[in-house]
């Protein structure tokens, strides 16, 4: 547990007159200790990606939206579908424009397939 939720859950219990004081405290400790690791980790990636060259701003971004649309394919039945009937490969896919390919997704469609897009990994937990 960060120490965070450690301290709202404190926090929560103290009684209203202390709870000023308690804020005017925690606004005093560091954000990387306050957040943890990912907010560690997170703040390295920002400091260092703000000097990428747009060439690596869009590898990053490709890399990222291949891992989205390798979780839709390997893991919903609707993207699966989708994708193979559009002759969409997410295993080949390298640049943004390759999605072009695969159809509008609209309110209608996600009514009507709703269950079929959630991700299996996640709907057996």
């Amino acid at each position: 547990m960060s120490l965070q939720k450690r301290l709202m859950a404190v926090y929560k219990q103290m009684p209203n007159c202390v709870r000023g004081s308690m804020t005017k405290v925690a606004n005093t400790i560091p954000l990387e200790l306050l957040y943890g690791k990912d907010y560690r980790r997170w703040q390295k990636f920002i400091q260092e990606s703000q000097y990428w060259t747009e060439e690596q701003k869009e590898e990053y971004e490709v890399r990222q939206l291949k891992k989205t649309l390798e979780v839709g394919y390997f893991h919903t039945d609707y993207y699966k579908k989708l994708f193979d009937d559009c002759g969409f490969d997410v295993t080949a896919f390298r640049y943004a424009d390759q999605i072009k390919i695969i159809p509008y997704l609209t309110k209608k469609i996600i009514q009507e397939n709703l269950d079929s897009m959630v991700n299996r990994q996640l709907s057996h937990k």
